[in-house]
């Protein structure tokens, strides 16, 4: 039995039954439940952005609701390829709104293509923004938002088709993506099952308010020295390098929407009353009732890429003002500062990639320890650590 056929008559089996998602454990927030629109799975080619999907991936439909505080229900297209002796599962989330399962600027195909011949590699695409609780321009609070794709992980990692038991369950997202791997870790509890997380160019909401501060401050230094002290987790030959904390047009108007403020508020003159706003929603140093996020995550590899430098041609940077550089990398390391010796992840490691073309072209960059492809780099992560 080849393996598409596989796929469709286990899951026929399967997901018949699995449908209502467990419920995060007590310090966490409340997950959502997760239901399929049929039983009827299909080839994702057919589905909506079907070419940005894993060639030979098998697709169904389905809905997130019960996100709490009247997060709206959301529809998916989640697509699965199952690769002979798979050693894993590797969740993608792509960047932006997730609307597709690469991204528009492709940042999931590459990995995923990689990554298909040791992991199950399982993607996702949302017919509206994930992150704006209330489709339509209303916007409302990311962080509850947030309950979507962490429900989503949880269904994920409780589906023996899409995860088998006793074998590694890992994530990689890009940019907004990366945001919804932490937000699950840190408020939703998917580090309590996550064996590996690869996050790259971000995470972008770490501390929503300090990016759209006005007017704008500083930048900030990215793997530097205090007393002599290296920033904990830096890699070896990560060189200590600024970056600017405040978005940049257009993601000044994300933030916006999403966040239900009115347009032209963040990173303007008019952003002061909504700070305690965008702090409250995100991921570092939001609140919700008596939870509090947690950065311990003892049994949860983690690798953090940010864009260090940039590529020239013709001695001019492949970097376009003003929408590049953007605040990705500051945004990502006020998340990766929470950890230190005492308090991190095994093997905690990040990452200043060079040679990036445009804001967050990681993929296309070269990794400053190996001297390689930074794709290549992020894959060997993934492949290394993606075990129970």
């Amino acid at each position: 039995m080849n393996l598409l056929k596989r796929a469709f008559s286990l899951s026929l089996l399967i997901f018949a039954v699995c449908i209502v998602v467990p419920r995060a454990h007590a310090q966490s927030l409340s997950l959502g439940t997760l239901t399929l629109q049929n039983n009827h799975p299909y080839p994702c080619i057919n589905a909506p952005n079907g070419n940005d999907f894993l060639a030979g991936s098998t697709c169904l439909n389905a809905t997130v609701s019960g996100c709490p505080n009247n997060v709206a229900p959301i529809n998916l297209t989640f697509g699965w390829f199952v690769p002979a002796n798979s050693k894993g599962t590797v969740v993608m989330f792509s960047g932006g709104p997730g609307t597709t399962p690469a991204a528009p600027v492709g940042d999931m195909q590459a990995y995923a293509a990689k990554q298909a011949k040791t992991f199950e590699v399982v993607q996702v695409e949302w017919t509206t923004a994930w992150e704006d609780p209330s489709p339509g321009g209303t916007g409302g609070n990311i962080l509850d938002a947030a309950c979507r794709p962490a429900t989503f992980l949880n269904f994920v990692n409780t589906n023996p088709i899409l995860h088998v038991p006793n074998t590694g369950m890992c994530a990689q997202g890009s940019s907004a993506g990366s945001a919804a791997v932490a937000y699950s870790m840190a408020w939703y509890g998917a580090a309590s099952y996550l064996n590996n997380v690869e996050l790259i160019s971000g995470p972008v909401l770490s501390e929503i308010d300090q990016g759209c501060i006005y007017p704008k401050q500083p930048d900030l230094t990215l793997c530097g020295t205090t007393r002599g002290v290296k920033q904990y987790g830096c890699s070896a030959k990560t060189k200590a390098w600024t970056d600017n904390q405040t978005y940049v047009s257009p993601y000044t108007e994300t933030v916006d929407v999403w966040s239900g403020v009115p347009i032209n508020s963040c990173a303007t003159s008019n952003a002061s009353g909504y700070l305690p706003v965008w702090q409250q929603m995100s991921i570092v140093d939001g609140t919700s009732g008596t939870i509090s996020p947690t950065f311990n995550y003892p049994t949860t590899h983690m690798h953090g890429w940010l864009c260090a430098g940039y590529a020239t041609k013709n001695h001019h940077l492949l970097c376009d003002k003003p929408h590049c550089p953007n605040n990705s990398a500051s945004e990502g390391n006020f998340f990766y500062q929470r950890f230190s010796g005492a308090q991190h992840p095994p093997g905690f490691q990040l990452t200043g990639v060079l040679n990036c073309v445009q804001e967050e072209g990681i993929a296309q960059g070269t990794d400053p320890d190996s001297n390689g492809p930074a794709s290549t780099a992020i894959n060997n992560d993934m492949t290394l650590n993606c075990h129970i």
